[in-house]
């Protein structure tokens, strides 16, 4: 009977009761989160219509009309040189800069005039100066 009685303390002692206790607890707790799962995520098959729908959008259907309509333009553009086109540019701004000093010391001249009117208090010369 002292036998008995020692092996009944040794058997609360025994980590396989408290692992099928932990057992039970982990399925209720995957049972609780599966169904929070089954809650919060819509039906299987909820987006199929949707997916349909996006699958039928195609920018070449869309945008066919456009791209019809733009082709003489595009033409248009192929056609185009850009060397006729930028070249009357490209000698303007050649001939201001082969002008620029001339008109510099004009306006440099022009200043010295203006500054050499003022009595006394006016100084003898100005000078301009750009950079390229």
């Amino acid at each position: 009977m002292l036998f008995d009685v020692i092996k009944g303390q040794f058997a609360v002692l025994d980590p396989s009761s408290l692992a099928l206790e932990f057992d039970g607890l982990r399925e209720e707790l995957l049972g609780k989160i599966d169904q929070l799962v089954e809650l919060l995520l819509p039906p299987l098959g909820a987006f199929d219509e949707v997916i349909e729908r996006i699958s039928l959008v195609r920018p070449s259907l869309l945008l066919g009309g456009v791209v019809d309509s733009l082709k003489p333009l595009d033409q248009l553009v192929a056609q185009l040189d850009p060397a006729a086109l930028l070249t009357p540019l490209i000698e303007v701004a050649a001939g201001v800069r082969e002008e620029l000093p001339e008109v510099l010391a004009r306006i440099e001249a022009a200043l010295d005039e203006v500054l050499a009117a003022f009595p006394d208090g006016g100084t003898n010369s100005a000078s301009l100066s750009l950079s390229a």
